[in-house]
């Protein structure tokens, strides 16, 4: 058992702090960022899993930065790094710090973190009118394409933050009632919060899905051809449940790298895909931040 969860070599190499971000061809220092949000009121439905997979396939054309902004930090362990100091997350909201600086590249290249920090499990209260996470955002459009925000399950004052930053939000569902019910309580957050336009921003994309599905239950069967008849955004792209994908917190590195060959890979690699054509990424992104 000992050998079985032993880090595999690439995910033991050390992390380093991101003293100048990757630049990429093609890019011209302009504001044109992604914010992309794993979400979902409910816990247990894969957010960290999507989170840490897109944000590694994006990185293979894109500069990328994932922050988990989980206490709890499993996408920060799944890419083989510590969690954040205690209080860097207070200090880059209170502004005494950047999430430029707070960066840390990781193994994979072209993709940088924002470890997760145990004692911000109060950022709910800190965030307000002043301090929005839009606003926090803000420095890191010189420096990458694209952010991905590992969310904690929830519906309080940071999910509203995320809501309101965004341009999509992919949202994981089980196939059965309850997950369902919580996209519905995500879009009625995103209707309250953001409605048609406010402050000039625009509403997110909601980028549902299916996650852990187990096509021999007719009761994902059902939901599945259920849901997709009744929401026509659901995308197509499921992700099937697998013990590679178990195995993640293992082998502390993205399936899309540890197993690449799978259909658990492959069907992270259709979900960035639909994702990418519903945010229309090949037209100029809309700057949100």
């Amino acid at each position: 058992m000992q050998g079985f969860f032993r880090i595999r070599h690439h995910a033991a190499r050390s992390l380093r702090r991101v003293e100048r971000p990757i630049e990429r061809s093609g890019t011209d220092g302009r504001a044109h960022m992604r914010v992309v949000a794993s979400c979902s009121g409910k816990g247990g439905v894969g957010k960290t899993t999507v989170a840490v997979n897109v944000a590694a396939l994006a990185a293979r054309s894109l500069r990328v930065m994932l922050w988990d902004l989980d206490p709890q930090g499993a996408a920060t362990h799944c890419l083989a790094a510590v969690p954040a100091a205690r209080g860097a997350t207070k200090g880059v909201v209170r502004g005494r710090r950047t999430l430029v600086d707070e960066a840390v590249a990781t193994c994979w290249q072209g993709l940088a973190l924002v470890a997760a920090d145990r004692s911000a499990r109060n950022l709910d209260r800190l965030l307000d009118d002043e301090h929005r996470l839009h606003s926090m955002l803000r420095p890191l459009r010189e420096h990458y394409d694209l952010v991905v925000l590992d969310c904690p399950p929830g519906a309080g004052r940071l999910a509203e933050h995320v809501v309101e930053a965004a341009d999509g939000l992919l949202v994981p569902l089980i196939p059965g009632p309850l997950s369902v019910r919580a996209l519905d309580q995500l879009g009625d957050l995103v209707t309250r919060e953001v409605g048609g336009s406010r402050n000039g921003r625009r509403r997110p994309t909601l980028l549902p899905f299916f996650s852990m599905v187990d096509r021999r239950k007719r009761l994902h069967r059902d939901t599945i051809e259920a849901v997709q008849l009744a929401r026509p955004e659901t995308l197509s792209a499921q992700i099937p449940i697998s013990a590679e994908i178990e195995r993640m917190p293992v082998y502390r590195a993205p399936i899309v790298s540890h197993a690449p060959d799978g259909l658990p890979a492959r069907a992270f690699a259709e979900l960035w895909r639909e994702a990418q054509l519903r945010l229309a990424w090949a037209e100029q992104p809309v700057d949100r931040v």
